[in-house]
């Protein structure tokens, strides 16, 4: 588990993360690599944030995050890759949401994490992961919840 102060130093590195896909989005707005790019430091960002106990700003940063990746999936509704990235987008939020106290957010993130694993495992059956992914969150619901 990281320290405080590895929290800190992570904190500033996704703020700076942040920073520069803004940059950059406004630069290459017609780019969805670079919109993913975002997307992935709003969710660490997110995280981190919800780790030193900031969960508004965690649950937010974690919101952002989604917006990004749903909108990459209307350029693109069948790319695998956006998919996974929006389940675990959804999965990262929940825990942000249940760590704001916000169970009803978390289950409805949960239930769209599961619905979009259920999603890519349609499209590659044989796929392990996805496929223990999913009977866990049927199973179990989100961990720790």
């Amino acid at each position: 588990m990281l320290g405080q102060g590895d929290l800190q130093a992570a904190l500033e590195n996704y703020r700076r993360a942040v920073a520069l896909g803004r940059e950059s989005l406004s630069a290459n707005s017609d780019q969805p690599e670079v919109r993913h790019r975002l997307a992935d430091s709003y969710t660490g960002l997110g995280s981190t944030f919800a780790a030193i106990h900031k969960t508004d700003d965690g649950l937010q940063n974690s919101l952002d995050a989604v917006q990004i990746r749903e909108s990459l999936m209307q350029l693109d509704p069948a790319d695998a890759r956006y998919k996974a990235a929006l389940a675990s987008d959804y999965i990262a939020a929940s825990g942000v949401a249940r760590a704001a106290g916000q169970r009803k957010t978390a289950s409805e993130f949960v239930d769209r994490a599961r619905a979009m694993l259920e999603s890519l495992l349609r499209l590659d059956p044989a796929n392990a992961l996805r496929r223990s992914s999913t009977t866990a969150y049927q199973q179990n619901g989100a961990p720790g919840s």
